[in-house]
């Protein structure tokens, strides 16, 4: 059975990119799987590790959430014009009618 590291294993290890790939080396990670982060210096950095990593066989997921999927495209113009589509998404995701 593959043992899994969490965030509490790693975030000593998160201040750069090459450190991250270095500790999932010693550990033998083969994959790092995180939220996706679309826009900002969270996708910067996870840019930086996803290139770090697989340069380095180790293999990078970035996972978005039906939730964030659907929400996403309403997200274009602040949030008084996403907060107009929230109810329809909501219906849409058959959490309210």
């Amino acid at each position: 059975m593959s043992e899994v590291a969490t965030i509490d294993t790693v975030q000593e290890h998160l201040d750069t990119a090459a450190s991250l790939r270095a500790f999932c080396k010693t550990v033998e990670v083969q994959t790092l799987i995180t939220p996706a982060a679309p826009v900002g210096p969270s996708r910067m950095a996870l840019d930086a590790v996803e290139q770090c990593l697989t340069t380095n066989s180790i293999a990078f997921h970035r996972i978005r959430r039906d939730w964030d999927n659907t929400f996403w495209p309403h997200a274009k113009a602040g949030f008084f014009k996403l907060k107009e589509k929230i109810p329809g998404v909501l219906a849409e995701l058959g959490v309210a009618r």
